[in-house]
């Protein structure tokens, strides 16, 4: 049971704390204490909503730990972030950077914790009959479509933003002018979503025509920009390992 208490733990966290939460609700949280409130209590609601399928009250403790846990944490982000230090632009990026990741780490460190509590606490769960029965009428299996919906969630925005956190040191040197608007982070999406579907299907090698292709629609940028060219070639290696290991990892 315990892939399955990961594999919903992590849907819940994904949900409340990548989706649910808006970049302007992002930036507000480190002027205003009511919205960690509004993000710890939808945090919490979208933990309540992926352990449905297995609820019981003694469910309630472990999401209110987590919910606690995801403030304070976040509370210590905010306050390092905030707090005031001669520093350049590249020690700025070193410091969010790390921060990110550091907060991350400790949020899985949490659902790993809760997840094990939940095997050695709380008694053998079974999903809820009319969780089962519905996918049962569609002959799917409850706990592959519960992997396979985290799969292509965090595979969007969640890694989009891994991603930018990875390049923004370099993002300066590289014009976008002529780039729509929050096309980059569709285009890394559906890379990622095809990559996946043709992992899942053990077409390996289909995997190359998807980067062949991108790199044909770029190829103008690609030989007349070398700072664009190894930006493009490092967001593209980078996208295909976090589809990839995730894929490894969650099916």
């Amino acid at each position: 049971m315990l892939k399955v208490y990961l594999l919903l733990l992590f849907l819940g966290h994904i949900i409340g704390d990548f989706y649910l939460q808006t970049c302007t609700m992002a930036e507000k949280k480190m002027k205003s204490i009511k919205y960690f409130i509004i993000h710890c209590f939808l945090y919490a609601l979208s933990m309540i909503v992926v352990l449905l399928p297995i609820w019981s009250m003694t469910l309630l403790s472990i999401v209110i730990a987590l919910s606690i846990s995801h403030l304070l944490i976040d509370s210590i982000k905010v306050f390092l972030t905030s707090r005031r230090s001669p520093q350049t632009n590249s020690t700025k990026y070193n410091k969010e950077t790390l921060l990110f990741f550091l907060d991350q780490l400790l949020h899985s460190i949490m659902i790993f914790a809760s997840a094990i509590y939940m095997i050695k606490s709380l008694p053998i769960s079974n999903f809820h009959a009319i969780f089962v029965d519905f996918f049962n009428l569609f002959s799917l299996d409850h706990k592959y479509v519960i992997g396979i919906v985290l799969l292509f969630l965090i595979n969007a925005k969640p890694f989009n933003i891994v991603i930018k956190k990875f390049l923004k040191k370099d993002m300066g040197t590289i014009t976008a002018a002529d780039s729509v608007k929050g096309s980059g982070a569709a285009i890394g999406t559906l890379e990622r979503w095809i990559i996946i579907i043709f992992f899942l299907m053990s077409q390996y090698s289909s995997i190359g025509l998807v980067l062949t292709a991108k790199s044909i629609a770029r190829y103008n940028k690609i030989s007349e920009n070398e700072n664009f060219a190894e930006y493009y070639l490092l967001g593209t290696l980078i996208s295909t390992i976090l589809a990839v290991v995730s894929a490894i990892l969650i099916k």
